[in-house]
């Protein structure tokens, strides 16, 4: 057949159009009884960036939504792409092509969002109180008194202040599953959040020292706000020292996290408040990460960019060349 030919009854051919969104509808709900899953999240996928699994945590998902939304629709398309060849069509109306992605998007049981927090599993947090440890021991009976409940829990206490270098502030971390304390804060709108099993610590992030207790024995009620503006990853940047890089420590009691709506009989009251020492860590982190400059007096060793020679006259210590910033021995 001469080829022009060919191209011509090509061109005259009808183009057949599917434009019945009942038959569409009913397409979908034999192939999806129960539904579909547009967003497939692998067994290894997980969060790996930990300023990103802070926020998503206290319910800050602006940056899953771009790539969520993608994968959605790349799901969408082959769904219509292969309703297209099942019935042999070359194409599909308007409506109905609106018609079955308004069907997919709500029929879709994929939750990208929880699946990855419960890949990604039990992480360090920590939350400051409003109290210091002075470094003369002046107000260590008032803490003793507010943060023990039992002979137990004063000893672990005494045992940590008595491990202090300096004035420091009083916190508690635990080792917790990321998704129930998501759970804890977006599914739920009860008055407190409970922590069973926490550390007493007088770590002191911006300096890089101080102690953790040894055994999670500390039964916590934190009202709800609180708990949500002031959780931390241990590992989140901008949060100063984390305790792998204190201390190298890795093994943890692992923590329950519940929800009341009444403080728990025997629990510990704690009130947080973001510290003047956290807002200043966050500002600093801000700066190196915008400008890659350091800054006299910041205490972190991984925001200088000058060399950090040893001095050794009193008082002795390393000194960063760029901005002056010492730290004594």
């Amino acid at each position: 057949m001469d080829l022009h030919i060919k191209n011509m009854e090509t061109a005259t051919r009808e183009i057949k159009i599917q434009d019945s969104v009942f038959d569409a509808i009913k397409w979908l709900e034999t192939e999806y009884p129960h539904g579909i899953e547009l967003i497939y999240i692998d067994y290894r996928d997980s969060y790996e960036d930990m300023n990103k699994l802070q926020d998503i945590i206290r319910g800050n998902d602006e940056n899953d939504f771009e790539w969520q939304a993608d994968a959605q629709w790349e799901s969408i398309s082959e769904v219509l792409k292969n309703y297209i060849q099942e019935i042999e069509a070359d194409e599909l109306s308007d409506e109905t092509q609106e018609a079955m992605k308004d069907w997919l998007y709500g029929h879709d049981t994929s939750n990208p969002t929880k699946d990855l927090l419960k890949n990604t599993g039990k992480k360090l947090f920590y939350i400051e109180t409003t109290d210091y440890s002075e470094e003369d021991k002046s107000n260590w009976g008032k803490i003793v008194r507010k943060y023990s409940k039992t002979k137990q829990q004063k000893k672990e206490i005494d045992y940590v202040l008595n491990n202090q270098f300096y004035a420091s502030p009083i916190s508690f971390y635990f080792y917790a599953d990321v998704l129930d304390i998501w759970k804890a804060i977006n599914e739920s709108q009860s008055k407190y959040i409970i922590v069973c099993n926490a550390y007493f610590t007088t770590i002191d992030r911006v300096q890089g020292s101080n102690w953790l207790g040894e055994n999670a024995i500390f039964n916590l009620t934190i009202p709800r706000q609180n708990f949500i503006d002031n959780v931390y990853l241990d590992d989140a940047k901008g949060n100063g020292y984390g305790w792998g890089e204190i201390a190298g420590q890795s093994g943890y009691d692992e923590t329950s996290i519940e929800i009341n709506n009444t403080k728990k009989r025997g629990n510990i009251l704690v009130k947080s408040e973001t510290s003047e020492a956290q807002k200043r860590e966050m500002k600093l982190n801000e700066n190196w990460n915008k400008t890659k400059k350091c800054v006299w007096g910041d205490m972190n060793y991984r925001r200088h960019t000058g060399s950090r020679a040893y001095i050794n006259n009193y008082p002795c210590g390393n000194k960063c060349e760029d901005c002056g910033t010492f730290w004594i021995d």
